[in-house]
Parts: structure tokens; sequence; C-alpha cells
């Protein structure tokens, strides 16, 4: 549903992007997943740091603005080449090339579906998530599994 609605959001980011490569010999990039949008780039360095021209999340916002949505600065991160980044709950864990839940979600999942006290419409919501989890990481998959199936 959201790649119908937003998808002249889509093409004028879209373009707006084309245009600012084109003019400042840069690499932005543009996707989104749902409501969630990520911008990268590698092209932009000071004292040989990457780093982000803001301008180009403003000018995005305005584009954003103009069809009643804005940016979400709770929600927003910028990260580094070498930070994990997180879209949609899942880590992208750049240096170790490998994508998982994170350390603290895996805990807790193990925890709560461990626990005897956690009440089944949630215990019943977590195992539906586990063959997920086993899609994305395998070890964080056995390691909830172990002592609890």
């Amino acid at each position: 549903m959201s790649n119908f609605l937003l998808v002249s959001i889509d093409i004028k980011i879209k373009e707006y992007i084309k245009n600012m490569n084109r003019n400042i010999n840069s690499s932005i990039k543009y996707s989104r997943y749902a409501d969630d949008i990520t911008i990268s780039s590698s092209s932009y360095k000071v004292g040989g740091k990457y780093v982000l021209n803001i301008s180009v999340i403003k000018d995005i916002e305005l584009i954003l603005r103009s069809y009643g949505f804005y940016v979400n600065y709770k929600k927003t991160l910028i990260a580094g080449k070498r930070d994990r980044k997180t879209v949609n709950g899942i880590v992208l864990d750049t240096q170790n090339k490998q994508l998982s839940f994170g350390s603290a979600r895996k805990h807790s999942i193990k925890k709560e579906l461990s626990d005897p006290s956690t009440d089944e419409a949630r215990r019943v919501s977590l195992r539906h998530l586990l063959p997920y989890i086993r899609h994305i990481n395998k070890k964080q998959f056995n390691y909830i599994k172990n002592g609890i199936l």
C-alpha cells in the first residue's frame, strides 16, 4: 500500500537526487521501505571523513512536506561507513558482514519466551517471529530456540 501511496514522492525525490548527483558529481542514493527513507553517499569527505550534506536532507524534507509528510527526527540517524545501521529493526553490521536483531532484542525475545508469566498472545506473536529471525540470523535463532521449544 505504501508503494502505491508514495510513488509520486519517490519520483520527486529520485529526480532531485539525480539532479544533485549531476550538479555536484556525487553518488547519493535513495531507497525507501514502507515509510522509512534511507539516503546514502560515499562522496562527501571533509578532513578525510565522510559527512552528510544537510541541505540534501532539508531539500528532501521540503518534498515530503509538500505532500503532507514530515521527517521524524527522533528516528533519524546519521551513521558513518563503519557504523552499525538499523533498518526496520534489523541491524546491518557492515564490519562483520551480517544481519542481526541486536543483542538486546535477542535476549529480550528469549527471556519472554522462557518466562512462564508471558501471556499466550505475546508468546504466539513471538513464535511467529522465529522463522523471520532464522532467515535473518541463524545463530540468533538457535540462541533463542535453545531451551524454549
